[in-house]
């Protein structure tokens, strides 16, 4: 997702951590800009015993990597890399995987 301050994506996020670990599901957050707030996700009814929080201190290549090991890893219900705050200069120099489709021909 993506959109400006105040367009409701952290929302959408949490609304959705809340559903899956309110039925079990272990989740993982990576959050790149340790802008996570436990009470918030709490608040908004994510059960946080379900959650793996994955503070990468603004590094995106640690950002980036971390979701990579945790998608290998297999068997999270959902995994939400958290790019807010990076700067958006950094994240252009970021290679796209190979394999994924650009919508380019």
């Amino acid at each position: 997702m993506a959109g400006g301050p105040s367009s409701g994506k952290t929302s959408i996020a949490l609304s959705l951590l809340a559903k899956l670990t309110t039925t079990g599901e272990i989740c993982a957050v990576v959050d790149s800009t340790d802008g996570f707030d436990p009470c918030t996700a709490f608040l908004a009814g994510v059960e946080l015993e379900n959650i793996l929080w994955v503070r990468c201190g603004g590094d995106i290549e640690k950002s980036f990597m971390a979701a990579d090991y945790l998608v290998q890893a297999k068997g999270f219900g959902a995994i939400w890399l958290n790019l807010n705050g990076l700067p958006e200069r950094g994240l252009r120099m970021v290679q796209k995987p190979t394999g994924i489709a650009t919508g380019r021909g």
